[in-house]
């Protein structure tokens, strides 16, 4: 229904002539179902949550996931700056590309909807982890189901959220991942390598080796 909505509302405003009272009218239904359609997603995110939906952890670039969203949400920002701030193309952490690409999303259009007129995005290594804040300059922010979203899913991850907002002064976001051990990777990639060397030895020494 509430794309339904959406839709019927788009054609109206792309194909018909509305009067002044009646654009006022179509673009509030047009926001509000907007809203009601983020709200839904929501409560969808949260009953998965609830039923012990889990997310796919894997090595991956978190300055990717941020540099990805930035060329998403820019076209549609509403004016507002969207910037990136880091000293290395590649930061890894265990993660789910997905659901971190989520996270991000989801605060930097929080920033646009309170009014922001700059949003950065900063990701740095501090020792075993990895900080990624998202520093709006709009007019605050209150508690909501996208915040507990970004709670719960950064949570998943083995990290946590921590925020500072002032209402009319702006809003930053600290997420806290921790960082791929490099040590571990290599360990396992040693290992893996011995046992298919192992796996190959028994192969060509038994019933398997070319005659």
């Amino acid at each position: 229904p509430v794309t339904a909505i959406g839709g019927h509302v788009s054609y109206l405003l792309r194909r018909t002539h509305p009067t002044g009272d009646q654009l006022d009218s179509l673009e509030v239904i047009q926001r509000e179902s907007e809203r009601m359609a983020k709200l839904v997603n929501d409560l969808l995110e949260l009953a998965r949550a609830d039923a012990g939906f889990t997310v796919d952890l894997q090595p991956m670039n978190l300055v990717e996931v941020v540099e990805t969203v930035r060329k998403e949400v820019a076209p549609v920002a509403r004016g507002a700056e969207i910037e990136v701030n880091t000293r290395t193309p590649l930061v890894e952490v265990q993660g789910d590309p997905t659901r971190l690409k989520q996270v991000v999303l989801n605060l930097v259009q929080n920033a646009i909807n309170a009014g922001a007129e700059k949003v950065t995005m900063t990701v740095a290594v501090e020792r075993h982890q990895v900080r990624l804040e998202v520093l709006d300059d709009g007019s605050g922010i209150v508690p909501g189901l996208g915040r507990a979203i970004v709670k719960w899913l950064v949570q998943q991850h083995g990290g946590s959220v921590e925020v500072e907002s002032r209402l009319g002064e702006g809003s930053v976001f600290t997420v806290l991942l921790p960082a791929v051990d490099k040590r571990t990777l290599i360990d396992q990639a040693q290992a893996g390598r011995a046992t298919l060397v192992e796996g190959l030895k028994t192969w060509a020494g038994g019933s398997g080796k070319p005659g």
